[in-house]
């Protein structure tokens, strides 16, 4: 999940103390993203009936309960690595360097929030972004074979990795031209 680099490096994985276990790249991302995109567009029956607004829809609010501690666990144990980071002398210079060191009167659950949101942020982005390039280039035959001829010269059958994206300009191409032509957010 490289929406972690908000904290210095793309994190593999963390033991998380709460749940008495270490997390892997995608039990993270499940967590911090998919849980609250999953509860954001749960439905609550008292929507429909406001009249019934007064009775307590306890399922609905245990569930959503149960993803916020969860998401408060992960981002704690990832400030506390963060810190022995620091106390150990090194510096990465990334956005939670930035926070500690500027905002010295932030409570704990203020630096969750601020660490969490570009977290939760990059990753709807990309999604649509995603979405949208997958559309555009499921209407041209043309545009998918010469995406797929330079992935396949530059990767093989391989994964793309980080250190082969400079030699995918077409890749790159693609998804410049899918954020002219459907921003993810609105641009004044």
């Amino acid at each position: 999940m490289d929406n972690l680099q908000a904290l210095g490096s793309d994190v593999e994985s963390i033991y998380v103390e709460e749940f008495a276990s270490t997390l892997s790249k995608e039990d993270l991302y499940n967590i911090l993203v998919v849980d609250f995109m999953e509860g954001a567009i749960e439905v609550d029956w008292r929507d429909f009936f406001p009249y019934l607004k007064w009775i307590p829809n306890k399922s609905m609010e245990n569930k959503i309960h149960k993803v916020d501690l969860g998401r408060k666990h992960v981002m704690t144990a990832l400030i506390n690595e963060q810190k022995k980071r620091l106390a150990s002398g090194k510096e990465v210079n990334c956005y939670y360097d930035y926070l500690i060191s500027e905002a010295k009167d932030v409570t704990e659950e203020q630096m969750i929030m601020l660490l969490w949101e570009p977290i939760i942020e990059t990753s709807d982005t990309t999604l649509v972004t995603t979405e949208w390039a997958m559309y555009e280039l499921a209407k041209d035959k043309k545009r998918q074979d010469r995406l797929y001829e330079e992935l396949l010269n530059v990767c093989g059958h391989e994964k793309v990795t980080e250190d082969q994206l400079s030699k995918l300009p077409y890749l790159g191409a693609i998804f410049h031209e899918t954020l002219r032509k459907h921003s993810p957010v609105p641009i004044v």
